[in-house]
Order: C-alpha cells, then structure tokens, then sequence
C-alpha cells in the first residue's frame, strides 16, 4: 500500500481537474507511479550496470592474478632447473625442457574480459532502427 502525504495529494490534485479522472483515488495513484516508476526503473538499470562492471572487472583481476602466479612457479622452476648441477650438466635435458618452460613463461595472456557487448548494441541498434 502506498502511503501518501498532504505535498503529495496537492499534487495529484493539480493533475487531475475533474472528480470524474479520480475515482476512489486510483487514476490519482497510477498518475503519481507513472511519474515515479521510470526514475526507479533508471536507478536500478544504473545499479545493475554498476554491479555488472565491477563483477567483469574483479573477475579479470583474479584471472590475471592466477596467471601471475603460475608464471611464478615456472620462473622459481626455471632458476632451480638452472642452478641444479645434474640438468646443467646435461645439455639434451636441457635442450627439451628449456624451450617449453620459456615458452610457458613468456606466453600470450588473456586479460579476461569480454571485448564484445553484443547485447547491448544489438539492443541500441534495434531501438535506433524501431519505426513508430
């Protein structure tokens, strides 16, 4: 139930101008959500979009910080494979896990995050293109 006060009557009073338009009260309560609802609908569609980027953004973070982290592991791996005196002495060993752990190390990385919002110019590009 909708709780109204005295600004709130003398407003729907000055929308409607006749007793016929405000009968027991309800074009007067749909009058005051028509105004009220878009506002509520444009702060939450903001909130949402908010919540949607910081989430996109935190989850390429932590993707990034994995990955971070593995290339740690296989860095440490390389230095003790280095200064381990049997591998150093062993040039074909050396010769195949080498190239691998390096490439490993110095790999592409994906940052995470989407570059495509396909829905949201799909959702533009059909409110531009609407004939009315």
């Amino acid at each position: 139930m909708i709780a109204l006060t005295g600004n709130d009557m003398e407003t729907f009073s000055s929308m409607s101008t006749t007793s016929e338009t405000a009968v027991n009260g309800t074009s007067v309560i749909i009058a005051y959500l028509a105004q009220r609802i878009p506002k509520y609908i444009l702060i939450f569609v903001i909130v949402i979009w908010s919540l949607r980027i910081f989430v996109r953004n935190y989850l390429s973070s932590r993707h990034l910080a994995i990955d971070a982290s593995e290339r740690a592991i296989l860095i440490e791996t390389y230095l003790g494979l280095l200064k381990y005196p049997e591998i150093a002495g062993e040039p074909e060993l050396k010769k195949q896990l080498m190239p691998r752990l390096l490439e490993s190390i110095f790999r592409h990385s994906q940052d995470g995050i989407v570059k495509d919002d396909a829905f949201v110019s799909s959702m533009l590009e059909g409110l531009l293109n609407r004939k009315t």
